[in-house]
């Protein structure tokens, strides 16, 4: 577990966007606590929250809090989390195209894990985050 003490808005005008995936594999268990407090003087703070998990093994846990602290008056925060295991209808998407059981596998976890770089504009170092991505993947993407 790694402990992350949350994100603080002490002042106003500011925005803040979070995206946490987590892939579960196995027996695995992961946790997530997320905190995004705003100080009574930070108005029109906006923030949002968001916690992606997919669990790959039957026995796979997550257990996710994303949390609000909200002291000002005037602000736009959002906090939501998703748990849930690979979609029937996008494997046999995948899998009346001709793709194979694994392969696609591969394809929606990796699609999974790379929506967090769709907010990168250097695409060399989207590249870097992508590559790393495919080498944690459970199996692996060359």
């Amino acid at each position: 577990m790694i402990p992350v003490r949350g994100l603080e808005h002490n002042k106003g005008y500011c925005n803040s966007r979070q995206l946490h995936k987590t892939i579960v594999s196995d027996k695995g268990r992961a946790v997530f606590n997320g905190l995004i407090n705003v100080a009574q003087h930070a108005i029109k703070t906006d923030g949002q929250m968001t916690n992606n998990n997919l669990l790959l093994g039957k026995l796979a846990e997550v257990d996710t809090k994303p949390q609000l602290e909200i002291y000002a008056d005037d602000v736009k925060c959002s906090h939501g989390a998703t748990v849930g295991r690979i979609d029937d209808e996008q494997m046999f998407y995948l899998r009346s195209r001709g793709i194979g059981e694994q392969d696609a596998r591969q394809m929606i976890l990796y699609a999974f894990a790379a929506e967090l770089t769709e907010a990168l504009g250097d695409d060399a170092l989207k590249q870097q985050v992508l590559a790393r991505i495919g080498l944690r993947l459970p199996g692996g993407i060359a």
